[in-house]
């Protein structure tokens, strides 16, 4: 009420800022990060953006799920210094044993890959948080399980591919920290049926299997191994596309969404 800025950050966030939304709604920032959210939100959040508040969300994708006028804030990441220097013989995953997160699918396509000289790593969040049958499905099918790991210079070290396996059928995927992340450290990404994946990857994503059918992705995969050429051209492709998310590019945009406010500043 003194000048200054509201930022609510998701969703949840919308009703404590509701007396600043409603007598300085121009001054009001509501950064969303969720696609599905309790129903009585959104017509809430039509009523601000016709006020004059300002919405932001993390994707083009997300924008359309959302059907109002947006700006879209690319999450950042640090990008590492290149060049990256990597053997290039790791399938990795980073995430949970939550199905929403596709590890199972994950094991099934290294089950499909019994034999190929890639290495299979996982690395999940933590040991209190995990499926404990399916970790030991995945030890049996070759896959080294780490727990506990978030440096990204170990997470993507030596990458070959990031399967992101995440499951659109369970939960909308607004945006994927993890493989933008892995686009940071040359590590292209292969998806399985996200519809963000295009946006945010584009010519660094090596392929989205709509089907989720294990033997298609490990034959994929296989495919890829098979051709250095087009591998070398996705590590080209991320170069060239992360620096859409690096944090200098975020402070800007932020800078840009806090000039186009009425905060007197």
């Amino acid at each position: 009420l003194r000048g200054g800025m509201v930022w609510a950050n998701t969703v949840y966030a919308v009703p404590p800022a509701l007396l600043a939304a409603s007598l300085r709604p121009k001054q009001v920032v509501i950064h969303l990060h969720e696609a599905v959210f309790p129903r009585i939100f959104l017509p809430l959040l039509r009523l601000l953006s016709g006020r004059g508040v300002s919405l932001v969300c993390v994707s083009f994708d997300h924008a359309r799920r959302i059907g109002l006028p947006v700006t879209v804030l690319y999450n950042p990441v640090k990008l590492p210094a290149l060049p990256i220097q990597s053997l290039r013989d790791r399938l990795l995953f980073v995430g949970t044993t939550q199905p929403i997160k596709g590890f199972a699918l994950f094991v099934s396509v290294c089950r499909q890959l019994t034999g190929h000289p890639l290495r299979k790593v996982a690395y999940l969040s933590d040991e209190a948080r995990h499926d404990p049958v399916l970790v030991a499905d995945a030890q049996a099918a070759g896959i080294e399980v780490v727990f506990g790991e978030s440096d990204p210079s170990f997470l993507y070290r030596d990458g070959f591919l990031l399967l992101q396996a995440s499951d659109p059928a369970l939960s909308i995927e607004t945006f994927s920290l993890v493989a933008v992340e892995a686009m940071a450290w040359q590590v292209p990404v292969a998806g399985a049926g996200s519809s963000v994946f295009s946006e945010v990857l584009s010519d660094a994503m090596a392929f989205n299997a709509i089907s989720r059918d294990p033997a298609a992705i490990g034959n994929a995969i296989k495919a890829l191994y098979a051709d250095p050429v087009r591998h070398d051209a996705l590590r080209a492709a991320c170069v060239h596309r992360r620096s859409m998310f690096s944090e200098n590019a975020f402070s800007q945009k932020i800078g840009d969404i806090i000039q186009q406010l009425d905060v007197g500043v």
